[in-house]
């Protein structure tokens, strides 16, 4: 009977010529059922409220909109009031990652690639 999956080594030799990986984080190197994005959530809406002086629905309300007219809350924030991008994801990504499980075939699976690796995320 043959094993339907492939071993480290044949990963690498059968993708020999890729020289670089991307990867999407969000959702997809971690299961959604770990609620990252909704701490995410949870926390660029605080941070909204507590630069502006805005109650949590309204605050929420003027997030959705930077969201949507500036295609990230960051970049609404930015323009809008020139807020330290730096400052903004230190404080929107400070969240409990006390229910991301560590997945070590994932990780052997990724590291077996050869090439370079990088983990992007369209977030915030």
């Amino acid at each position: 009977m043959m094993n339907a999956t492939p071993r480290a080594p044949d990963l690498a030799r059968d993708f020999a010529h890729v020289d670089c990986w991307v990867f999407d984080l969000d959702n997809t190197l971690y299961s959604h059922e770990a609620q990252v994005w909704p701490q995410v959530g949870d926390r660029i809406t605080l941070y909204v409220a507590e630069l502006l002086g805005l109650d949590g629905l309204s605050a929420q309300a003027l997030q959705k909109y930077y969201y949507h007219h500036y295609g990230t809350t960051l970049r609404g924030l930015m323009e809008e009031h020139g807020v330290d991008p730096h400052e903004f994801l230190a404080f929107a990504h400070d969240i409990d990652l006390a229910l991301l499980d560590a997945n070590q075939e994932l990780g052997d699976a990724i590291a077996a690639l050869p090439g370079r690796k990088l983990v992007l995320t369209n977030g915030s």
